[in-house]
């Protein structure tokens, strides 16, 4: 039960993803199959390897997100989630993303409007979302954000987001936070949200080293946040109360020199309690988002084609 991804709406389509696999197995009776919690080793499959920063890396560097050339960026996630734990047992859930993103100028110097588009493999939902935001991540104007799906349907009334990324150069343990709310609507057959209140995210970032990533390098920003979320639900006909809490860890990987996110690694664990049953649930989830242009694995990721989808070394 998250809202782990600390940029994008569709991370509320897992937790709504979640929040059904939980109505449906622990209330409706279903028998889901318990399996062990095991989550791949991410370094692996996105190719990554730590290094030692260059001089000019120690001295600082300004971190942005730029529009790609071509104005086109095209990427894929692939989430593992695990619903239910109980002696490091859990329903897993896989969920596959594969994300659009277009961009034209913004109103601003600095600003660009990105408009995205986000499938799920085997569903036949989409997520729609365009936003205005600056090459340091602040959105400065919602315009669109909403999913569609079998399931239910999301709607986001508004979203804002203060600077992700400081405005002067940064260095190695340097540290700084941003704020992100978001007010989502949840319309759905089988669930219906009770006096819903807005999403309030407060993370802390920190650039924590330097990476090859499938041979190209970029700077790791460390980010994390913990949440405390109480969401009134109607299943049918039965009313819940839950509080959930959810600690977040996200690891970027950002090309500092042409501003692109080449790859996040997201951590969630979370806490479920349901007030008026007594109901504890706790999940665990790993989310390995990566570009892809017209690739289909993160080898695709390379600059160079030498061993980019190899083992390597595990970040500190």
């Amino acid at each position: 039960m998250t809202t782990q991804n600390l940029y994008r709406f569709k991370a509320k389509s897992a937790w709504m993803f979640l929040v059904f696999l939980w109505m449906t197995a622990g209330c409706a009776g279903l028998s889901l199959k318990r399996v062990d919690v095991n989550f791949e080793n991410p370094y692996q499959k996105l190719g990554i390897t730590e290094r030692e920063p260059t001089e000019a890396e120690k001295a600082g560097v300004v971190l942005r997100i730029h529009a790609p050339p071509g104005g086109v960026l095209r990427s894929r996630e692939e989430t593992t989630l695990y619903a239910q734990i109980k002696n490091n047992q859990g329903i897993k859930l896989n969920l596959v993303q594969n994300r659009i993103d277009q961009f034209c100028p913004g109103g601003r110097q600095d600003s660009y409007i990105m408009h995205s588009e986000t499938s799920f493999e085997g569903s036949d939902g989409t997520i729609l979302e365009e936003v205005e935001q600056t090459d340091r991540g602040e959105i400065v104007c919602f315009l669109k954000g909403l999913h569609r799906s079998k399931i239910g349907k999301f709607q986001i009334e508004s979203w804002t987001r203060t600077p992700v990324f400081p405005d002067g150069p940064v260095k190695l343990q340097d540290s700084w936070e941003y704020e992100e709310i978001t007010d989502v609507r949840l319309d759905s057959f089988w669930i219906q949200q009770k006096n819903p209140s807005p999403y309030i995210l407060k993370a802390t970032c920190e650039l924590i080293g330097f990476a090859s990533v499938g041979g190209r390098p970029a700077a790791v920003i460390k980010t994390h946040a913990a949440q405390t979320k109480e969401e009134r639900l109607k299943f049918l006909f039965k009313e819940f109360v839950f509080t959930i809490y959810a600690d977040i860890e996200e690891r970027m990987y950002l090309d500092y020199s042409t501003g692109t996110v080449i790859a996040k690694i997201t951590t969630t664990k979370s806490r479920m309690m349901d007030r008026h049953h007594k109901i504890v649930d706790t999940g665990q989830s790993q989310s390995l988002l990566w570009i892809t242009e017209s690739a289909q694995s993160p080898g695709d990721l390379k600059a160079s084609s030498s061993n980019a989808s190899s083992p390597k070394s595990k970040m500190p």
